[in-house]
């Protein structure tokens, strides 16, 4: 399904000792929904030795703007960068922050995806959201606590406001479910209030057979704000999607 199409990156806490796993998982059925592989920048040239054909990979920066300078410098024979994650490290000046990772990102191949956490109500965080769009950026979002659903979903909308796309984090198929429904519903004038419940996902196997007869109009709406979600088991992640129908 072309939802799924490169979407999923697998997030696995042992990048080098499950690249082989990876690696046999996108040579499966579906495997074109596999996106890249996540990996901190300390193990990116242990992952390269590791690693048996081509892979695409998006390295964690541990080291502020200097470290996507560093990244720049590495060359991989086997990995194939196609992004950078990157963390807001001074949330009293998210906005020169962002601005440093932008400037910095240039020393880089400009079809690499650079990613950006900003944290939720650091000063001037709307200002923050829309300079990241304005730098050509995508932001960076966790589903992983229900209880921050409040948040998430406040986080959403003004992403969506900005028309800054996102990578969001999740461990449960069923937030995957609720993740796209909110969004959706998000994207169609949804209030935070109501996509919080949304994101619960509650009946997923009904949400999952709505989302199943999505047109591709509503499908490309989507995709245009989410372009991965990081996993740290995709194997079973295709396996519920596949049990609930929308994988076949």
């Amino acid at each position: 399904m072309r939802l799924f199409s490169g979407l999923i990156d697998p997030a696995s806490a042992q990048p080098v000792t499950t690249v082989s796993e990876i690696q046999e998982l996108r040579s499966g059925p579906h495997g074109a929904l596999l996106g890249a592989l996540l990996v901190p920048d300390q193990e990116l040239m242990a992952l390269d030795r590791a690693a048996s054909a081509e892979l695409p990979v998006t390295v964690i920066n541990t080291g502020g703007a200097g470290g996507l300078v560093a990244v720049a410098g590495r060359h991989p024979q086997r990995l194939r960068i196609a992004g950078v994650d990157n963390v807001v490290r001074d949330p009293q000046d998210p906005v020169g922050n962002i601005a440093r990772i932008a400037a910095a990102a240039r020393e880089l191949d400009p079809e690499i995806v650079i990613r950006v956490a900003i944290p939720f109500r650091c000063t001037g965080y709307d200002d923050a959201v829309a300079e990241a769009e304005s730098e050509e950026l995508q932001g960076l979002l966790s589903a992983t606590d229900p209880s921050a659903d409040g948040d998430l979903a406040a986080q959403l909308s003004t992403f969506v406001e900005a028309d800054l796309a996102c990578a969001v984090a999740l461990d449960d198929p069923v937030r995957l479910v609720g993740l796209i429904i909110a969004l959706d519903a998000i994207i169609d004038g949804a209030d935070p209030a109501d996509a919080r419940v949304l994101l619960a996902g509650n009946d997923a196997p009904a949400a999952a057979g709505e989302i199943a007869g999505w047109d591709d109009q509503r499908i490309g709406r989507v995709r245009r704000r989410l372009t991965a979600v990081r996993v740290p088991d995709p194997a079973a992640l295709l396996d519920q999607l596949t049990r609930w129908g929308i994988l076949t």
